[in-house]
């Protein structure tokens, strides 16, 4: 299963690089230019009470990059949601599925109107965490 993540902040970079570490799916990351470089230089770096670890992920800029891809999980805050359909509608085949994880529920009817709501799936993340100074993920939740 092809799977990209938009965001690798707290949400989608926790998730994601654990579903690279499980080898399960092959994972590819879309994000913008500073955090792109600064990811592929020292990969996603996560540090969890379940045990950090350091995981190099695949990175693209453009949602062209390697698509189109089976699910395109959406992680950015809900002010960048204009933006992040933008970015990742080139990666978005006949048969891929978007899971947005965001704050609230406004979102789906956006992401219907743009995508088509049979296309669009829920999506739920439990997770404590933030960005650490050096960009690294600071899990500190159970999940």
């Amino acid at each position: 299963m092809k799977i990209l993540i938009l965001g690798a902040g707290a949400v989608g970079g926790y998730w994601g690089a654990r579903m690279t570490q499980s080898g399960a799916a092959d994972v590819t990351f879309l994000l913008r230019e500073k955090r792109a470089e600064l990811v592929k230089r020292t990969g996603l770096v996560v540090k969890s009470p379940k045990g950090d670890f350091t995981v190099p992920v695949k990175v693209v800029t453009k949602g062209s990059g390697g698509g189109p891809y089976d699910v395109v999980i959406v992680a950015c805050k809900g002010y960048d949601l204009p933006s992040a359909m933008d970015a990742i509608a080139p990666a978005v085949g006949a048969n891929t599925t978007i899971v947005p994880i965001l704050n609230g529920h406004i979102h789906f009817a956006t992401l219907d109107a743009r995508f088509g709501k049979a296309r669009v799936a829920g999506g739920l993340a439990r997770i404590s965490g933030m960005l650490g100074p050096n960009g690294e993920i600071l899990h500190s939740g159970a999940s």
